[in-house]
C-alpha cells in the first residue's frame, strides 16, 4: 500500500486536503490584513477622538463654570465655598450646620 502512495499524488491539486489548507490559508490571511489595516487603526482612532472629546467637554464645562454671572454657589478644587448669592443657600449651610 505504501509502494503506491507518492508525494506528487498527495501534492496534487485533487487532493481535497490540499483544497481545504489553501482555503483555510486564505481566510487566515485576509482575516489578518483586515485585522491589522482596517480593525486596529479604527480602534486607535475611536480612542483618540474619545480622549479629545472628553478633553473638549472638561474645557467647556471650566469655561462655562468661570463665566457663569449669576452663580448660586462657587467652589474651590478643596470643596470650599467661596461664594453664596441667595437666601436658600443660607438656608442650606444653617440647616447642615455648616460655616461659611
Amino acid at each position: 500500500m505504501l509502494d503506491n502512495f507518492s508525494l506528487n499524488e498527495f501534492l496534487s491539486f485533487q487532493n481535497p486536503l490540499i483544497y481545504i489548507l489553501s482555503v483555510g490559508l486564505f481566510i487566515f490571511i485576509v482575516i489578518y490584513i483586515s485585522f491589522k489595516d482596517i480593525y486596529r487603526p479604527l480602534l486607535k482612532k475611536q480612542k483618540l477622538e474619545r480622549l479629545n472629546l472628553e478633553r473638549r467637554n472638561k474645557e467647556i464645562s471650566n469655561r462655562l463654570i468661570l463665566v457663569d454671572p449669576n452663580p448660586i454657589i462657587r467652589i474651590d478644587d478643596k470643596s470650599n465655598i467661596l461664594l453664596y448669592k441667595s437666601r436658600s443657600t443660607e438656608r442650606l449651610y444653617n440647616f447642615f450646620y455648616c460655616e461659611l
